[in-house]
């Protein structure tokens, strides 16, 4: 929690961490911006990394992905 601007937030976006939320559905829930979730998603992550190595193997799943595709039309500039 050191160096944090909002510390009475993070319990709440633990709990949005622990029910698997994306990195934007936390920081809505939580009520900060998307950069400061992700930010805090890697301190945490890398704390436990360093409270129990031999538990974590450095492995990263990912559930979803979507992306956007843009088509341009013929005759279109």
């Amino acid at each position: 929690m050191c160096n944090l601007k909002k510390p009475e937030l993070l319990l709440k976006y633990m709990c949005n961490l622990v029910l698997e939320y994306s990195i934007c559905k936390c920081a809505k829930e939580a009520g900060v911006s998307d950069q400061t979730s992700f930010d805090w998603r890697h301190k945490i992550v890398s704390s436990f990394d360093e409270l129990c190595p031999c538990m974590f193997d450095k492995v990263v799943e990912i559930k979803d992905m979507f992306s956007r595709v843009l088509e341009k039309k013929e005759g279109s500039r």
